[in-house]
């Protein structure tokens, strides 16, 4: 029974889709056109990130990583020698991140110690997120080519840079809000 029900409503919508021309458009044509629309045209993709990277020693390894930020479309590089220049960029907003890359990076790397510290600006959560995505694939990028070591780790820390003080260079301290 149930069937013959289904054959028939088939049957009917056939029918009225032949009567009316402009529902084949609506029921094949346009989702087609979205369907290309949505796969060529709307990328997450975001470019020419602003992010600092804080270059504190000159080891081949080291550089080779700054270079595999620096030789992509994705970010816009500021190069730093120490975080003073890059943080208060960071809190103005002109900079969405920074890498840190400490001084002792080649001792760390040997030892598959934390070795990079990613900072981002926490008043945008998703462009945050992004920031800290992005470097996480450049580390893996860097792994894969032998560059680094997989047991080796990396850090990310954000914050509302809006609200927030830095009252050493290490620890932030919440401001009130009033």
């Amino acid at each position: 029974m149930r069937s013959r029900r289904l054959f028939a409503l088939i049957k009917k919508e056939s029918l009225q889709m032949i009567r009316d021309p402009s529902a084949i458009l609506i029921a094949f044509v346009l989702p087609v056109v979205l369907l290309f629309l949505f796969a060529y045209a709307v990328s997450l993709d975001i470019r020419q990130l602003h992010l600092g990277v804080v270059l504190q020693t000159d080891s081949a390894k080291a550089q080779s990583l700054a270079a595999e930020f620096s030789g992509t479309s994705y970010f816009q590089v500021l190069p730093a020698r120490h975080r003073d220049e890059v943080t208060p960029l960071l809190v103005s907003g002109e900079l969405k991140g920074y890498v840190l890359i400490p001084p002792d990076f080649d001792h760390r790397l040997a030892r598959g110690e934390s070795l990079i510290q990613v900072v981002t600006d926490g008043t945008q959560p998703n462009t945050a997120n992004f920031v800290a995505g992005y470097a996480r694939g450049y580390w893996w990028t860097g792994w894969r080519i032998g560059a680094f070591d997989p047991r080796s780790s990396w850090t990310h820390g954000s914050g509302s840079t809006q609200r927030w003080k830095p009252a050493s260079s290490w620890c932030p301290v919440p401001l009130p809000l009033s």
